[in-house]
């Protein structure tokens, strides 16, 4: 079992780390690729609610999910909170699993310019966990990315590295709303793993102007195994954000 993004980053993330901008045809595709920048995208995102799914089959059936929500808000102090979902197979203490069912993460940055964190694991807080202001912002950059190599951001909502790198080499795959305002990607491929099986990958993603994943759909699957995994993301941005200040275990009836 993979942990959430392995598929996602195995699949598009294994690319030359520079920019293809340049090689792009003339026309609306490349003005839209060419305004994408990581720190505009981060300057305009105030606050952001992000759901991310991963589902595990074999033979139609399925073994486990990993359902992610994040939200988090930069207006008036930096605030990120996330709840982790864990079913099935995906449950467990080997590597690739998870030691909860249901993993609650609350963090800010108080009026004090103190760092607040809870943990709510199965239902029962962490008293030893302790957030510094920069560990409050680290999480809320995760949102963003969570690996930057040469100036490429990559394992978060923010798409719009991968899309200057790859638009030019893939650029038939990419496309443009009629208005504009979003760019979608939408590629299959078939490759084969290390045991000569075939491994079907059918992609999926639209971002808006600033790079940012607004919806992504990614399965893949190996029809010999049985085995399938379906990946699936939706963002909404600049929202209103009802914030928490604390979590609290709930009463055992």
């Amino acid at each position: 079992m993979k942990k959430i993004f392995v598929l996602i980053i195995s699949a598009l993330l294994a690319v030359t780390l520079v920019s293809c901008t340049k090689d792009i045809p003339e026309g609306d595709i490349k003005k839209f690729v060419d305004q994408i920048d990581y720190r505009e995208a981060y300057a305009a995102i105030n606050s952001a609610k992000g759901v991310t799914k991963t589902t595990y089959y074999i033979n139609k059936k399925e073994q486990g999910s990993l359902i992610s929500t994040t939200i988090i808000d930069k207006n008036a102090g930096e605030y990120c909170f996330k709840d982790d979902i864990v079913t099935g197979s995906y449950y467990g203490n080997t590597e690739g699993t998870y030691d909860f069912y249901n993993r609650k993460t609350l963090c800010y940055i108080d009026s004090n310019k103190n760092g607040i964190v809870y943990e709510l694991k199965d239902n029962k807080l962490n008293p030893n966990i302790k957030y510094s202001p920069e560990d409050v912002a680290l999480s809320l950059r995760n949102f963003f990315y969570t690996k930057l190599e040469a100036n490429y951001h990559m394992g978060g909502y923010y798409y719009g590295d991968y899309v200057k790198a790859n638009c030019a080499k893939y650029y038939e795959y990419f496309s443009l709303n009629e208005e504009k305002t979003l760019l979608t990607y939408k590629i299959n491929t078939l490759t084969e793993n290390s045991n000569k099986e075939e491994i079907l990958t059918l992609h999926e993603f639209v971002i808006n102007k600033y790079g940012m994943i607004v919806s992504l759909s990614s399965t893949a699957k190996n029809n010999s195994q049985g085995i399938k995994n379906v990946t699936t993301m939706e963002c909404e941005y600049n929202l209103p954000v009802e914030k928490l200040v604390e979590l609290k275990e709930e009463d055992k009836k």
